[in-house]
């Protein structure tokens, strides 16, 4: 089974593969290494017998495609229109039926939109609509359509809950002009029943994990509120006020873990971030430090399976890790780790029943290969890599270095090389990143690799300023 899987996956995405870019001006070597993944946005449907995954066709547009495991066979299910909007993501609301968010580069104007091809724009916007389909590519629809908002709107992508005991319908956030309210949608008709009225000037909502909106964030030029949703109640009561550019009150809510009357929420911690628990049963709001690292912030929440449960966190030193509090996932990740010893292993997705697993490994020499894990049978079936293209391309290392600042700090960095040749006295690319505070991490970078392959050293530095080293590092 597991040749058979890789080999009608490999059938399906050669064109894409092997894709001339007929108006790329650029060398073979830029081609190589700048191509988009064969596959990439891979989700697990909820029994875990299918895949979705985008992919690029030759000619420009993101297909849809939808892989069953059992047959095997692939089934293209959607596309975007070339040059006119793309697909950002694809999921299962449940085994039959996929939402979709398309985004579309507009120029707005007198409150309405019209695609970059016409109209006088007074400024350009990022627009994003859902589009339900099922898995047979039937039934497609527009789910949230302006006419029936009541007006343009941008943005109509901000699914709240997935509503795991309720496959039918899900949590969204509903907009208007002005603000945001939340209502229970149907992911095959797109009608909505109102769960929160929209709230003027409110565009953040955080739900429970069980189809109840908990908390809205309000703003001002100079401050965020937070308010607690309180039933009943005429006014909703401020839990936190965050001053803009007030960077040791940081208060990012994360949502809810098994107890649904626990918020989480990251924080500063002895100067960096951590994951905090507040208790909203109670009028004080007593918090707790969950989880907390000496020497990093903590980057992420680790999410999975029906009910999004909160199964670990993730945080970067030199390399990613990832701190399982499941067990099932621990020993689900410690079982691939101990066979790809010299891979990061990303546990992607979980199956409803708890059974199968969708797992990326990657490396500096590995860009990138899906596989899944039967929990049941102990087995991990490779699907396919990110890149057939550099399947037998030998790649270029990634060395984990730091070098003395003038006044004696150590500034952590990667030093990539070239695979052959001469490995002193090369020219050199110093590689800074984006943000400015964001950060580099060990691990595969197509930029850095067609580099190498031109005969160049490079270096990433995480200088004074990158994210992820705490307060101090990062200059506030």
């Amino acid at each position: 089974m597991q040749r058979f899987l890789i080999g009608i996956l490999a059938v399906g995405l050669i064109t894409a593969a092997h894709a001339t870019d007929g108006d790329l001006r650029s060398n073979p070597t830029a081609k190589l290494y700048g191509s988009h993944p064969d596959i990439r946005g891979v989700r697990l449907s909820p029994d875990g017998s299918k895949l979705s995954f985008l992919k690029t066709h030759p000619d420009g547009y993101t297909i849809v495609t939808v892989l069953d495991l059992a047959g095997p066979k692939l089934t293209g299910v959607i596309n975007s229109d070339k040059d006119i909007n793309d697909i950002a993501w694809c999921r299962w609301a449940n085994e039959e039926r996929l939402l979709c968010a398309y985004v579309i580069q507009a120029s707005i104007q007198a409150g309405n939109y019209a695609t970059l091809r016409g109209g006088n724009a007074r400024r350009y916007a990022t627009l994003s609509r859902l589009v339900g389909v099922n898995a047979d590519g039937s039934k497609v629809k527009n789910l949230l359509e302006d006419r029936l908002l009541g007006g343009f709107s941008q943005i109509q992508t901000n699914v709240l809950d997935w509503l795991g005991d309720d496959p039918n319908h899900v949590l969204i956030q509903i907009p208007k002009d002005r603000g945001t309210g939340v209502s229970i949608m149907d992911v095959y008709t797109g009608s909505y029943t109102a769960k929160e009225r929209v709230r003027d000037g409110v565009f953040a909502w955080i739900a429970d994990g069980q189809g109840n909106p908990r908390l809205y964030q309000r703003g001002t030029m100079n401050k965020t509120m937070w308010h607690l949703i309180s039933p009943g109640k005429m006014s909703n009561e401020v839990i936190r006020e965050v001053e803009i550019g007030d960077m040791d009150n940081v208060f990012a809510p994360l949502g809810f873990g098994d107890n649904k009357d626990e918020l989480l929420y990251f924080d500063r911690h002895e100067g960096r971030m951590a994951l905090f628990g507040m208790n909203l049963a109670y009028e004080n709001h007593d918090t707790r430090l969950i989880y907390s690292h000496p020497r990093v912030d903590i980057a992420a929440l680790h999410r999975l399976g029906r009910y999004e449960r909160m199964v670990g966190v993730v945080y970067a030193e030199d390399t990613i890790h990832y701190d399982y509090f499941d067990e099932v996932v621990r020993r689900i990740y410690d079982t691939i780790k101990a066979s790809f010893p010299n891979d990061d292993v990303v546990i992607i997705d979980e199956d409803w029943n708890q059974r199968y697993y969708l797992v990326a490994l990657t490396s500096d020499t590995n860009p990138g290969t899906y596989y899944r894990f039967d929990r049941q049978e102990n087995k991990l079936s490779r699907i396919g890599p990110l890149y057939s293209s550099l399947k037998d391309k030998e790649l270029s290392r990634m060395s984990i270095i730091s070098y003395p600042a003038r006044d004696g700090t150590a500034i952590p960095a990667y030093l990539s090389l070239p695979v052959s040749g001469e490995q002193t006295g090369l020219p050199a690319v110093i590689l800074p990143h984006g943000g400015p505070s964001s950060r580099d991490v060990w691990d595969y970078n197509f930029l850095v690799q067609y580099l190498n392959a031109r005969g160049y050293a490079v270096l990433q530095s995480n200088y004074r300023g990158s994210y992820g080293y705490g307060k101090e590092w990062l200059g506030d």
